[in-house]
C-alpha cells in the first residue's frame, strides 16, 4: 500500500519472527535459518565479488585497471576468545587476524602479493550476470 509518509507509520509495532518450520527444500535449512558460505553474517558473494570479479573485469567498475589482489583468511576462532582470536576471519574481526596483520606490513614494505582464496568464491562469481550496462 502507498504510504502518506513517516507520520502514518509513526508509534507501529513492527514484530519480526522467525518460522522456524520453514524449511527450504531440505537444503542447508535449520530452523527456518537459510545457511551459505560466508563468515556467518555476510554472504560470501556481498563479501568477495566486487573485488574478485567486478574491478577485475568491468572497465565500468575499475576505469583505471588498478590491479585487484583477494587474500581470504580461513575462519578459525580460538575457543577461549569470545572475539575469535589471532585467526578469526570474521569480518568484524578481521583486524585481529595475525595473518591478515602480517600480510599488511609486508605490502607496506614493498611486497607483491598473489591471490590466495580458501573458499569456491571464483567459481560463484562466474555464475553472476550482470547486465549489459556495467559491463
Amino acid at each position: 500500500r502507498q504510504s502518506g509518509g513517516d507520520e502514518e507509520w509513526a508509534g507501529a509495532e513492527v514484530v519480526w519472527r522467525i518460522d522456524t518450520g520453514c524449511v527450504y527444500g531440505g537444503v542447508n535449512c535449520t530452523n527456518g535459518m537459510l545457511k551459505g558460505h560466508g563468515d556467518g553474517t555476510v554472504p560470501i558473494l556481498s563479501l568477495a565479488f566486487m573485488c574478485v570479479r567486478a574491478w577485475r573485469d568491468y572497465k565500468h567498475w575499475n576505469p583505471s585497471g588498478v590491479r585487484v589482489r583477494v587474500r581470504e583468511y580461513a575462519h578459525m576462532p580460538a575457543s577461549w576468545d569470545f572475539r575469535g582470536g589471532e585467526t578469526s576471519g570474521d569480518h568484524v574481526d578481521i583486524m585481529g587476524n595475525r595473518e591478515m596483520i602480517s600480510d599488511v606490513l609486508q605490502i607496506a614494505a614493498g611486497a607483491e602479493m598473489e591471490d590466495k582464496f580458501v573458499s569456491d568464491v571464483r567459481a560463484m562469481s562466474r555464475r553472476v550476470k550482470l547486465p549489459a550496462s556495467v559491463r
